[in-house]
């Protein structure tokens, strides 16, 4: 692998807790911490790009699994609440 100075120009990132301790992500503050409703504080990666007229990054923290089950299901499928009561109760959606 090529290298520039004592940094790789490419390097394979096996996880998140990997590409958190890597020097550049650490040099651009692409770190963010939020608080999750469930989890506590959570480290999170932000966008890498930068912009000088916009300040791009993270909204809200992840969502929990199945959170907005029933909001995309009425919303975006249109479903009723009758059929997703009844795709709860048969063990398809929790």
């Amino acid at each position: 692998m090529n290298t520039v100075g004592h940094l790789k120009k490419a390097q394979v990132v096996e996880c998140n807790q990997m590409l958190m301790r890597l020097l550049p992500v650490l040099a651009r503050g692409m770190i963010q911490e939020v608080e999750h409703p469930i989890c506590g504080p959570v480290k999170l990666i932000n966008t890498p790009v930068k912009y000088s007229h916009s300040t791009p990054g993270i909204r809200s923290a992840p969502p929990t699994l199945g959170q907005h089950t029933d909001e995309i299901l009425t919303d975006m499928v249109g479903m009723s609440v009758d059929e997703i009561a009844r795709l709860r109760s048969e063990g398809v959606i929790s």
